[in-house]
């Protein structure tokens, strides 16, 4: 165990010998008393030591339930609350870095009503699971996803060209419309729709949302026809 006595200068407890101190230029009681001195720094360093420990521990904690906080529990993407503080970041970013933006998208789950509806809420609940587990496989670290509640999700893609957006969005869809499970016996086939807003420094979360939800509806009638 080490103890500082300066930015200069730190000793050890084995350094700290009452031995050093001779009859001559210390009274006779100061080994003593130096031996308790040691032996109460000895004990304060192990109490800062596990005061220190018990800090770190609250301090994860206190991070793990900022994080439930902004957790949709049924899926583990972020919820509303969480996708609303990083949605505000990235539009900050945006415009302060003057970065190129990205593209937001808009996911709606096609009929779902109806599946709570005939097969019930578990089964509803299980196709939510299904679907955030592969939007969840299907972004980027940098990226943002979401479940903003119901059968509604939503992915931020920062830093991204259009043309390759597009792309990747295409086939996104295309593979959550591949998505099925069986629930007792009978087979649930997944169907999603979606909306594409790029964005850049000029638009505002708001002005981003209502284009991409606009263009959400536009292709939800499309595909009822």
């Amino acid at each position: 165990m080490t103890f500082k006595t300066s930015a200069h200068n730190s000793y050890s407890a084995a350094q700290i010998n009452p031995s050093f101190f001779t009859s001559e230029d210390t009274p006779s009681e100061w080994p003593h008393d130096l031996e308790t001195t040691i032996k109460l720094l000895m004990t304060s360093q192990s109490k800062l030591d596990m005061a220190e420990l018990r800090l770190d521990e609250q301090s994860q904690e206190i991070q793990k339930l900022e994080q439930q906080t902004i957790t949709d529990s049924l899926t583990g993407l972020l919820n509303r609350r969480g996708f609303e503080q990083a949605f505000d970041r990235e539009c900050d970013r945006t415009k302060r870095f003057l970065s190129k933006g990205g593209v937001f998208i808009l996911i709606d789950l096609d009929n779902f009503k109806a599946i709570n509806d005939t097969h019930g809420h578990n089964c509803g609940d299980a196709c939510l699971k299904l679907t955030g587990m592969a939007i969840q496989n299907s972004v980027r670290p940098m990226d943002t996803a979401a479940r903003l509640g119901g059968d509604e999700f939503v992915i931020i893609l920062p830093d991204s060209e259009r043309q390759d957006i597009a792309k990747r969005a295409q086939k996104l869809i295309k593979d959550l419309n591949k998505l099925s499970l069986v629930w007792e016996g009978t087979e649930i086939k997944i169907r999603a729709s979606a909306g594409l807003k790029s964005y850049g420094i000029n638009d505002t979360p708001k002005t981003i949302f209502a284009g991409a939800d606009k263009k959400l509806y536009r292709n939800k009638c499309v595909r009822k026809g």
